[in-house]
């Protein structure tokens, strides 16, 4: 029903593959190619999560709006559609396990997880690693979604360029600057981060409405008049 309604476009994940019994190297192709296959499955499960997840908030905020301004000025068609987007969203919300899009993005992140303890994980030839492409790409994808312990295996002297021998692709400051967040875990302080990241708790609404209620907050300090401010308890 949703898709026939266009509210959220099916993707096409590649298939998974099982994780390789070799031990990595970082100099094959075919090692390579497996890290990326797992990285386009993940980010396309998240893309097809947060586009669902995105209708919800859309839905909220579209309900939280009107029913704010009907209160303020009585008007029969901002409560309608009030009512309309908060119903559209509670509908969402019931249907989201169903829609078949949180399973897959768990399942994607485990697997993006293994795959970064494969490749990562035993702390060899790590200064080599972060100068390939593709666990740049690795990490820069996993990094947000995961604890810092989970993440940061490398040293600082990893980041740095070498002395007198050069890698495939030099991390770049922006690549350097990320790596340090993360292995500092400014990323675990997002409020999204207890929503889909490593060990998630799932629950879109309850953070959804905490979400919503921070930014009304804000705006109505910056913008809204005093009886708007007042009616939404913000002040």
């Amino acid at each position: 029903m949703l898709k026939a309604f266009g509210f959220y476009k099916e993707t096409n994940v590649p298939k998974r593959m099982e994780l390789l019994t070799k031990t990595f190297n970082y100099k094959s192709q075919e090692h390579l190619d497996f890290i990326q296959n797992r990285i386009t499955r993940f980010k396309q499960a998240q893309a097809a999560l947060y586009n669902y997840d995105n209708t919800i908030i859309s839905s909220l905020t579209v309900g939280l709006v009107f029913y704010a301004g009907g209160s303020i000025i009585p008007f029969l068609p901002s409560f309608a559609i009030s009512i309309g987007g908060f119903s559209y969203a509670s509908y969402l919300v019931g249907n989201r396990e169903q829609a078949g899009l949180v399973r897959p993005y768990r399942e994607a992140l485990t697997d993006l997880i293994e795959v970064y303890q494969w490749s990562m994980g035993n702390k060899t030839d790590t200064w080599w690693k972060l100068g390939v492409l593709e666990i740049q790409d690795l990490i820069l994808t996993l990094g947000p979604m995961v604890r810092k312990e989970t993440i940061a295996v490398w040293e600082e002297k990893d980041l740095q360029p070498g002395a007198l021998l050069s890698r495939g692709k030099e991390p770049t400051e922006a690549f350097k600057t990320k790596a340090t967040e993360f292995a500092a875990g400014t990323q675990m302080q997002s409020i999204w981060f207890a929503v889909y990241g490593e060990n998630g708790n799932d629950d879109i609404l309850g953070m959804a409405t905490a979400y919503l209620k921070h930014t009304a907050q804000g705006a109505a300090e910056k913008y809204a008049p005093a009886p708007l401010a007042g009616y939404l308890g913000l002040r």
